[in-house]
């Protein structure tokens, strides 16, 4: 009997401490899963590196399935562009398989944490280089905003807009 209830002890004990972790894990799943600048960083340098890569998969990885992307052109291009994640795929797809060279740069970035610290706001200016035949034939300027949450514990982007500008006209405010 005494062996018994040792046995039971030792797993009332067993117990008591599973129970404690599973006190104590809703907490630290919670700290994983605010949204930091070192973790919107890292985000915005694997973009930087997929798109200089034209590696269109891993680009869309950072993005939440119901993403959608906004651009809109300035000056004689005009109009608007509205697509979903599937649709920005294409388009990338379509744009890097065609026999050019694309530059791509990233300045002027500004990150925004909420309060919370479960979404984010960038905004940056992307400029993008086309060559042709070793001459440039375009230059474009993308002023975006990027807005951003928290999936399980990792930043991905819901929506970026992007005021698209050729030459060096005046910055807008976006």
């Amino acid at each position: 009997i005494r062996a018994l209830i040792l046995t039971l002890e030792n797993k009332m004990k067993v117990l008591k401490n599973c129970l404690i972790l599973l006190c104590f894990l809703p907490f630290t799943s919670l700290a994983e899963e605010l949204i930091t600048e070192k973790l919107i960083e890292n985000l915005i340098s694997n973009i930087e590196e997929a798109a200089k890569r034209q590696d269109v998969e891993q680009l869309i990885t950072y993005f939440v399935n119901d993403a959608k992307v906004t651009f809109e052109f300035s000056g004689s291009q005009g109009g608007k562009m509205e697509l979903d994640l599937l649709g920005y795929k294409e388009h990338l797809k379509q744009g890097w398989s065609m026999p050019m060279k694309f530059g791509y740069q990233v300045d002027d970035i500004a990150i925004s944490i909420s309060g919370n610290g479960k979404s984010a706001e960038v905004t940056d200016l992307v400029t993008e280089t086309i060559t042709m035949d070793g001459e440039i034939i375009m230059t474009t300027r993308t002023y975006e905003k990027i807005e951003i949450i928290n999936v399980r514990g990792l930043p991905m982007i819901t929506r970026v807009y992007g005021l698209i500008m050729t030459g060096n006209k005046a910055e807008p405010v976006i």
